[in-house]
């Protein structure tokens, strides 16, 4: 779990590296930095950490006050290491960060804060912390607990925090249900909430009192959450990254454009399921993973189901990018995928993750030259994204499927686990692909490309990432 949490924390505000030293040299080389303008002691101070600019001070009087006069970014893990190599200790951390707060006037741009605290004092150390933010004007903040003490309740100070643009809360127990009548976060744009006790109210709480949220991000989180309810009239991205809840609903959102939702696909079916409702989501342009083996789909009150008959109700046109995750060997799942699939009418590329197909009998698999076109595979689909064994018998009667009826279909992408074969080249040599590549094709322009996985997962920073278009793909 202490990987997964490491994945999804924000970077450190400093690089990690050598510590400062004073003067080279053995102390008799010239103080050249001395002599440069404020404005560039200014840039050199504000990247460095914490301790290192307090060091500072002791190079020449010019440095005294300059450390003062620069805006603060404080992280504490970066003073669990003294110079010498040494730990300072959870107790001397502490008392490091009271001081430098108490001690700088402000700005603080950025803070990362809590990772060397327990629950037992974690809410009283953490309370005088953010008052001094808020008062110091913090507009980035990471409250991070240790993801091995039990979860320290949320500080009640963290609602003085008006200025806040970026939140990061990881290993704690949310309470939002303790808001105070006044808290508002007017500038607030994004949430991210990790390895965090929540309730199912919690995040409508939230939202209430974000009137400018843009990107609510749930991480870390499997089995804790009942219910996870988005609706706002200004986010735009919602991220469930190895996170599983009961249900999901997407209401009311006319702004959202990314619903990005990664379950850990190792937990067996059993242990449980999860409903996910959209309405009245009508910019919603990206959308997956939906699991047809977890994943209840309610489009506007109407559950989809196999052989649902689809209406303009149950229809997102919105959506371009499409992510199923389906196990083609169990019958019921591969009839819902092309139920899910009639939902989305205008989808240009689909990511298909095919979960172990253990089915050995092809004949189970004939029901594929009955299924009626689907529209968005014979007049949208450009680009098919395909990870998993194409050659067992359910997945490649599935590829047989959409390669013969997609007349606009440019590329198929066949993303094998890494290490399947020594190279591409063996692919071919075993004929395992014969049967697609003899295929009667609708499209004379495809092309179909193997390659090999360099990450067998969607990872956080590739899920997160708002500036790519595709952000469901892991092929890369």
């Amino acid at each position: 779990m202490e990987a997964v949490i490491a994945e999804c924390r924000p970077k450190p505000l400093f690089t990690t590296g050598p510590f400062l030293s004073a003067v080279g040299g053995g102390g008799g080389g010239v103080d050249r930095i001395s002599g440069l303008p404020d404005d560039l002691l200014f840039v050199i101070l504000s990247k460095l950490p914490v301790m290192d600019a307090v060091a500072t001070s002791a190079l020449s009087p010019r440095w005294k006050s300059l450390w003062s006069s620069v805006p603060l970014r404080l992280d504490d893990a970066g003073l669990l290491h003294r110079r010498d190599g040494t730990r300072l200790g959870r107790e001397g951390v502490a008392a490091t960060v009271s001081a430098v707060l108490a001690a700088h006037p402000g700005p603080v741009p950025a803070a990362s804060v809590g990772c060397c605290l327990s629950s037992d004092d974690q809410g009283y150390q953490l309370g005088g912390w953010l008052r001094a933010l808020a008062a110091k004007g913090v507009r980035q903040l990471c409250l991070m607990g240790a993801p091995w003490s039990p979860r320290a309740a949320l500080p009640s100070a963290v609602f003085s925090c008006s200025s806040l643009r970026r939140l990061f809360l990881g290993s704690v127990q949310c309470n939002w249900d303790l808001i105070p009548d006044h808290a508002c976060f007017p500038e607030l744009r994004e949430i991210q909430i990790c390895n965090a006790v929540m309730k199912s109210q919690d995040l409508s709480l939230v939202l209430a009192v974000c009137p400018a949220l843009e990107t609510v991000e749930i991480l870390a989180s499997r089995n804790k959450i009942p219910t996870v309810r988005m609706s706002s009239h200004t986010i735009r991205n919602t991220l469930l990254w190895k996170s599983v809840a009961k249900e999901v609903n997407v209401l009311d959102t006319p702004c959202l454009s990314r619903v990005v939702l990664w379950q850990d696909l190792l937990l067996p079916h059993s242990r449980y399921n999860s409903k996910v409702t959209i309405s009245r989501a009508t910019k919603m342009r990206i959308f997956g993973y939906l699991d047809t083996g977890i994943n209840t789909l309610v489009i506007n009150e109407t559950t989809v189901k196999v052989n649902t008959n689809i209406s303009f109700k149950t229809l997102i046109p919105s959506v371009k990018v499409l992510g199923l995750c389906v196990h083609f060997g169990v019958r019921k799942e591969a009839l819902m995928s092309i139920s899910f699939l009639r939902c989305f009418p205008e989808v240009e590329t689909l990511h298909i993750t095919s979960k172990t197909d253990k089915a050995s009998e092809a004949e189970q698999f004939s029901f594929w030259g009955k299924v009626a076109p689907v529209e968005c595979v014979t007049s949208h689909l450009k680009k098919l994204v395909f990870h998993g064994m194409p050659w067992c018998p359910g997945n490649l009667e599935f590829l047989k499927f959409i390669v013969e009826g997609a007349y606009l279909l440019e590329k198929v992408l066949i993303v094998l686990p890494k290490g399947t074969y020594t190279s591409m080249h063996s692919v071919i040599t075993k004929l395992k692909l014969a049967p697609l590549t003899s295929a009667s094709w609708a499209s004379h322009i495809c092309k179909m490309e193997v390659v090999q996985s360099s990450q067998g997962t969607l990872s956080y920073q590739r899920a997160s990432d708002r500036s790519v278009d595709d952000p469901l793909d892991y092929s890369l």
